[in-house]
């Protein structure tokens, strides 16, 4: 019932009241098995270059936000970046049970499996 206008508005503010609730300083996102070939691949290919951001008031520098945060070995999945951002799972199909175990709950649904 609703056209395709009135739609595609609903959805632009739907998105904008979203990524208005997101910092900019922190990353959208995770990859878990960065270090692997899939994982550097896909790390390397949504990165952009870090450009400081200087605010003009008070001089402080605020890195830029990165796309997506290498997740290290021994930390959580889940807990470097705002929730409803995916988290990249490039990881061996005998690892799926560890890192769903080790991701923090709520993030659990934000997990996509490469």
């Amino acid at each position: 019932w609703l056209t395709t206008t009135h739609h595609s508005g609903l959805q632009r503010s739907r998105n904008s009241e979203i990524s208005s609730h997101i910092d900019e300083r922190y990353p959208r996102g995770e990859v878990i098995g960065s270090s692997g070939k899939i994982g550097s691949f896909i790390l390397n290919s949504i990165n952009s270059p870090v450009v400081p951001i200087v605010e003009e008031s008070n001089n402080h520098q605020y890195p830029q936000c990165q796309p997506a945060a290498a997740t290290p070995r021994g930390v959580s999945p889940g807990c470097l970046s705002p929730g409803n951002t995916p988290l990249y799972a490039c990881i061996p199909s005998s690892a799926i049970e560890a890192v769903w175990d080790a991701t923090v709950p709520h993030r659990r649904k934000d997990l996509v499996f490469l």
